[in-house]
């Protein structure tokens, strides 16, 4: 118990250093940006609005840091709040990957639901967003550069509803399938070359599948990776 105690610790550390380097970096982009703007009045326009919107699109950026920090706290201290209703979640998958279509045709990846039937089940729309969303990104983040495929199934198994995000890039390790989903895995996992982002974005989507009473989980694939995650079919929240 206290060995864990001292690596939940040093974890600790680490997740913070990596939290404030990602703040740390739009930050600095802003100001950078700002002050070329600032000390320089001949900057021809289309230089200038080229600075203005990197400082929009790095206000953005640590917008979405800080929202997560903001929003895995509430969940942790179980101060947030959700409105589950009955929802098509074909259709909420489609709505997820729409936003992420640019990136997915930028590293020419093919991605399939393999569902197209209509699948109720019972939760908050905006919150599923995000947990697919989140999938989806990862999925894209590790596909292979060349012929990335990534493949969403649902199924219904007894009161829920399984959905598998799968892709084929390199895959977790079998002893990372329950710690990818700890909001410090990503500072101390090294097996893989560390993606952008804060780490966050797992510890939040498994939050949100225990509010609504589900379940999100890594298991065994032949070839990638394999997230599944449960939903109920009624209201039982």
């Amino acid at each position: 118990a206290n060995a864990s105690l001292i690596s939940k610790d040093l974890q600790k550390d680490e997740f913070l250093d990596t939290v404030t380097h990602e703040l740390r970096t739009p930050i600095t982009a802003i100001r950078a940006a700002s002050e070329i703007l600032h000390d320089d009045d001949e900057i021809p326009d289309e230089l200038k609005k080229q600075f203005l919107q990197n400082i929009i699109s790095e206000s953005d950026r640590l917008n979405r840091l800080i929202d997560k920090i903001l929003d895995l706290e509430k969940f942790e201290t179980g101060k947030q709040i959700i409105h589950p209703t009955q929802n098509n979640l074909v259709k909420t998958i489609e709505k997820s990957i729409e936003s992420l279509q640019q990136l997915i045709k930028n590293k020419h990846i093919s991605i399939h639901i393999e569902s197209k039937q209509v699948v109720t089940a019972f939760y908050d729309e905006d919150r599923i967003v995000q947990v697919i969303t989140n999938l989806v990104s990862n999925a894209i983040k590790f596909c292979p550069e060349t012929d990335g495929l990534i493949s969403i199934q649902i199924k219904e198994k007894n009161n829920f509803i399984h959905t598998f995000v799968q892709d084929n890039g390199k895959g977790i390790q079998p002893n990372d399938f329950d710690a990818i989903f700890d909001k410090f895995y990503q500072s101390t996992n090294q097996n893989i070359k560390k993606p952008v982002g804060s780490g966050l974005g797992l510890a939040i989507c498994k939050q949100i599948m225990e509010y609504h009473k589900g379940k999100i989980w890594a298991e065994p694939s032949a070839n990638g990776a394999s997230i599944v995650f449960t939903l109920p079919k009624n209201n039982t929240i």
